[in-house]
């Protein structure tokens, strides 16, 4: 239900404006291609913001259109940055050479020497 101030301004509440704005917050996530798992979660944190300032927003409709497309923003930042580290870590992983460890080659060796000691000469001869 529609409020008004000690000005006698009535200002609307908060369903009202969520009701009539609608259509383009929806306009606003299909825009910026948000994934309809996480639009949900754009629109409930500007409706949190909204809510923890709402004393101070001079026009609701503006400020809501404005704080979702800011909120569209930093989500695709975020996902590029997370999508850069993955690349960056494969890329690395590729990149690097799998050596193994001068401890390891020399026990494999040890181990074979070991092996090879236990057979007869001619089968000995032939694997070296």
């Amino acid at each position: 239900m529609a409020q008004s101030d000690p000005n006698g301004v009535v200002e609307p509440s908060l369903e009202e404006i969520l009701d009539r704005m609608q259509p383009r917050l929806k306009r606003i996530l299909y825009r910026y291609r948000i994934p309809a798992q996480d639009a949900e979660d754009l629109l409930q944190e500007t409706f949190l913001i909204m809510v923890s300032k709402w004393g101070s927003i001079r026009n609701p409709d503006s400020w809501l259109l404005a704080t979702l497309s800011n909120r569209c923003i930093i989500y695709w930042r975020k996902y590029r940055s997370r999508l850069w580290d993955l690349v960056d870590t494969t890329i690395l992983e590729l990149l690097a050479e799998a050596e193994a460890p001068a401890q390891e080659s020399s026990d494999l060796r040890f181990d074979l020497e070991a092996l090879l000691s236990a057979l007869p000469d001619r089968c000995r001869s032939i694997l070296r």
